[in-house]
Formats: C-alpha cells, sequence, structure tokens
C-alpha cells in the first residue's frame, strides 16, 4: 500500500511536469535555481566530507574526552527540524560575530553563501553517522596487522580505512549531494527565497506554487525528480568493483607484474634462490636480527568483563611455544597484548628486554596471522606482501625483488594478482604469512593458523611451518586449542583456563601427571 501511495505521487509529477518540461527548461529562472542548487550542494557536499572523515574516524576509533556528548549533539542535530537548525543559523549569523563577518566581505544571511550553510549543518550529521558506521565495520585486525607492518596511524587511515569503505563514502557523498539539492526548511529560514538571487530548486517550486504556476512547479519537480533517479545510478554504478584489476582478481588472470611459477603446489618451495636469498643475514634484507626472547611479569588486562592474569612467563629465543586452550579461555588476549594491540592494567611484557610501554606497536618487530588472516581485501595478493615494504620505506626495485622471492618461496607466483575474495584458505594463509614473514620478524605470532583447513592441508601446512621456523630462525608463538597440533609443532605449551595461565610444561610432557584439577579436565585426563 505504501509503496503504491509513492509511486502514485511520482506518476504525478511526470504526468503533470513532462506537458511542461521544455518551457521550465527554457526558463531563465529555472536554469538559475538549476546551477544554484548544483554548485551549493557540491561546495557543501566537498566540505562535509572532509570535515565528516576525521570526525567520523575520532568518534570510532580514539577514546576521547566528551565524545558521548558529541555522539548525543550528532543524535539531536539529526532529529531537530530543519527550520530550527536554519534559526540557530540565523541567530549566529545575525549576532555581532555575523555582523562582523559581513564587514569583512563575508555575508551569510539573505545571501547565496548562507545556502551552503543551510546544507551543511543540515547534511553533515548524516554524512558523519554514514561514515562512522562504514569506518566501525573495518576489521580492525586488519588496522593492527597494518601497524604490525610499519604503518602509522595516519597510514593505517589512508591505506586501509578509507580504501576499505570507499563504497560507502561514495555513498555517502552522493545521497548527501541529492540531500543538498533537496534541502529547503533550513535554507528558507536562512536565506529567504529571493527571485534570481538565494533561488534553489525547491524554492522555484515554492515561489511558482506561490504565484499560481503549478504547471512550472510541476516541471520543476520533474527536474529534481530526474536528478535524484541519475543520482541513484551513479551510485550503483560507482559501487561496482569494475576496475582491471579485480577483473583480473575475478578470472585468475596475471597481468605478468611477477612472473607466474612454482605451479599450484602446496608445498614449501625449495630453489636456488630461495636458498640464496634466506641465508643472507644482510641489513639489506632483514629488517633486525633480535633474539626475539619475551618476558611477562605479573600481567593484568581487563578486556570488559573478561581479566587475564599471567603470573611469570618467559619464551625462549628462537623457540616455538604453544598457547593452548579452549575459546574464549583468553589465549587470543594474551597473544594480543604481546603484540600491542591494548594496554597492560597491570605488570609489564618485555620483549628482548625493552619494555613494551615505551614499544609503539610499530617497533615491536613482530608478525601476526590472525585466524581469519586479515589479508587486506582491497589489495592485491602482491600488495599484500609488499606492504610492510613500503610503510618501511623501502625502494620499489628492492620492493619488487623482495616480494617475487616470497611469491616463489612460499609457490604463490600464479596469484600474485589476484584478490584475497577469490583465493582458497590455504592460499589465504601462505600470503598472510609471506606478508609477516618479508620483514623478517624477531617474532612471528600465530593466532589458529590451522584451524579452518582441511586436513590433508593442515598436514601440508605443518611441514610448511616447520620449514618457516627453521628458514626465519624466529621465535613463534602459537596459538591453538589443538592438543595435537601443540604436541605435534611446539617446544613447549602453556595452558591457559578461565583468563589464567595454568601451567608451563614441555610439548612432549602435555599428558604427563597433572595436580591442577582444571588442567586435568581440560586435557581429558579425568
Amino acid at each position: 500500500m505504501a509503496l503504491l501511495f509513492i509511486g502514485s505521487a511520482i506518476a504525478a509529477i511526470v504526468i503533470g511536469g513532462v506537458a511542461h518540461f521544455g518551457e521550465a527548461i527554457a526558463s531563465e529562472e529555472v536554469l538559475f535555481s538549476l546551477r544554484m542548487s548544483v554548485v551549493t550542494s557540491t561546495i557543501s557536499t566537498v566540505l562535509c566530507l572532509l570535515l565528516a572523515l576525521p570526525t567520523a574516524y575520532a568518534l570510532s576509533h580514539v577514546d576521547m574526552p566528551f565524545k558521548r556528548v558529541a555522539e548525543v549533539l550528532m543524535e539531536l542535530t539529526l532529529s531537530l527540524p530543519y527550520i530550527l537548525l536554519g534559526f540557530a543559523l540565523l541567530l549566529i549569523f545575525s549576532s555581532p560575530f555575523g555582523k562582523a563577518l559581513r564587514e569583512c566581505g563575508f555575508a551569510v544571511v539573505f545571501e547565496p553563501t548562507g545556502i551552503v550553510f543551510a546544507q551543511l549543518i543540515v547534511n553533515l550529521p548524516f554524512a558523519i553517522r554514514m561514515v562512522r558506521t562504514a569506518f566501525a565495520d573495518v576489521n580492525p585486525r586488519m588496522e593492527f596487522v597494518a601497524k604490525t607492518l610499519g604503518a602509522m596511524p595516519f597510514d593505517v587511515f589512508r591505506t586501509i580505512i578509507v580504501p576499505q569503505c570507499r563504497n560507502s563514502i561514495i555513498s555517502t557523498f552522493v545521497l548527501t549531494w541529492a540531500r543538498g539539492m533537496g534541502e529547503f526548511g533550513a535554507t528558507l529560514m536562512l536565506v529567504g527565497v529571493t527571485r534570481m538571487k538565494t533561488e534553489t530548486l525547491p524554492g522555484s517550486i515554492y515561489l511558482s506554487i506561490s504565484t499560481g504556476n503549478n504547471d512550472i512547479a510541476m516541471a520543476t519537480a520533474m527536474i529534481m525528480l530526474l536528478l535524484s533517479a541519475a543520482t541513484l545510478v551513479i551510485s550503483n554504478v560507482l559501487n561496482r568493483p569494475a576496475s582491471a584489476s579485480r577483473v583480473a582478481a575475478a578470472t585468475g588472470s596475471n597481468s605478468g607484474r611477477v612472473k607466474a611459477g612454482g605451479g599450484r603446489r602446496m608445498r614449501f618451495r625449495e630453489s636456488r634462490l630461495v636458498q640464496r636469498v634466506f641465508s643472507r643475514r644482510s641489513s639489506e634484507w632483514i629488517q633486525g636480527n633480535a633474539p626475539g626472547s619475551v618476558s611477562v611479569e605479573e600481567l593484568v588486562v581487563n578486556r570488559g568483563s573478561f581479566k587475564l592474569h599471567v603470573g611469570e612467563l618467559a619464551i625462549k629465543p628462537r623457540e616455538v611455544f604453544a598457547i593452548l586452550g579452549s575459546t574464549g579461555s583468553g589465549k587470543t588476549v594474551l597473544m594480543e597484548s604481546i603484540a600491542g594491540a591494548f594496554p597492560l592494567s597491570e605488570g609489564r611484557i618485555l620483549l628482548d628486554g625493552k619494555d613494551v610501554e615505551t614499544l609503539p606497536v610499530q617497533q615491536r618487530h613482530l608478525g601476526i596471522v590472525y585466524q581469519d588472516y586479515a589479508l587486506f581485501s582491497h589489495m592485491s595478493v602482491y600488495d599484500n606482501i609488499a606492504y610492510g615494504l613500503r610503510m618501511n620505506g623501502c625502494a620499489a626495485s628492492e620492493v619488487h625483488e623482495r616480494v617475487g622471492e616470497m611469491l616463489e618461496l612460499f609457490g604463490i607466483s600464479h596469484i600474485a594478482d589476484r584478490y584475497p575474495g577469490v583465493i582458497s584458505g590455504g592460499e589465504s594463509q601462505r600470503v598472510a604469512l609471506a606478508r609477516a614473514l618479508v620483514l623478517k620478524p624477531g617474532i612471528m605470532l600465530m593466532d589458529e593458523p590451522f584451524s579452518a583447513l582441511d586436513p590433508a592441508t593442515k598436514k601440508r601446512m605443518y611441514e610448511t611451518f616447520r620449514r618457516i621456523h627453521e628458514r626465519f630462525d624466529c621465535t613463534i608463538v602459537l596459538v591453538t586449542h589443538d592438543f595435537n597440533e601443540a604436541q605435534t609443532l611446539a617446544d613447549r605449551v602453556g595452558i591457559v583456563i578461565d583468563g589464567r595461565l595454568r601451567v608451563v610444561r614441555p610439548a612432549k610432557d602435555l599428558f604427563e601427571n597433572e595436580s591442577d584439577k582444571d588442567v586435568r579436565f581440560f586435557l581429558g585426563m579425568e
């Protein structure tokens, strides 16, 4: 019924407007109002986006004072009648402040400039809400991985957050522009409707009806209807991932940036080139050669209602240490605490003897691979692996060489130009490993890296895991809930139960006699 009602209203505008459409287009007044609407709406929309992007980022990513007050103010502004917002602007620009601006040559009240301000105050809260929602939906693990690869906060914003939200930002721009074209209440209060001066399309309709010229009013309304339809079409076209690179991703074609090689085998590649490259220990390849020790002392981390407590833990350089526990036990929180994902409530963590409180994530010299891999979905496989090198200022030729070597090493050269959305789980894992290891980190953190793989692929990736540890000579912290996995891959195992590290022991002794009742129950020993 509602759709029928709306459709009838639109049909009435179209039927009434078609007969006088040519007359309206030929009218100097209608063309003036069209130009005024287009120009003012474009300017106000650009200003909206320039203000909305940093504001939305602050509201979604920054803990700041009065954040809740800002959120309430934004929601209140969205709910207020537009004529009231226009009245508020009128009070501001009629004040001594506004009069001072007028004396300086910046007039707003009853001037075309005021139309921009009226559209801005109406649309800015809308734009902020749309962009904020988009920013909040970005996988936070992507952002954190980018930091571990050397990206500073602004780098994360421009290379990860904004590209991930490209479609939403485009939609916000188009919808904000369309809303500006149709804004009337705030404009009427601040600048009025002066013929051929502050006359926008809605104002033109208003004046035509006021003078009894309903035919021209109907035709002008039809122009607005056509513009709205055009914005809808443009939004849909722009939101389609139709770039050549994405077409290549979907079809599996390779542009030749990296010569395909290695076939589609899952095994760890062993070539003379790989042996030569990874036998090097020069600064040209290795970001650093830190031993990779981890020490945890009386650690307390609060995450909402969850609390993690680790009394003492020492992970030796170049050892494989498994953090074992059930889902929700706190094992991932421990791993992310080492990485620097959130502040510590109590205690301290030392990486190679350095307190992490003084070490930004970008300087901790670690790599991280999540269960979902957190690949940058807007980047090709090549660009995912190259990301850390670029963030660390490597020359283009060096980036090309290093990425090519990693692609060959992991047998993924044939998917270099594909995007994460069209590659397999095993391939995704190898891309995530290559991305983290290209900087030769001292510590590798791996969160359930094999849980989503089928048994055959998992078995092959276990072998890859061992080769990685051997070749890259790094400390590996492996988060898992799989007893067999811990015993098979790790040197030692730490068991986390209900947010506490209960026991640390050699992996081969995992099922030895244990006095802790909870540990015995977790291991299935009783």
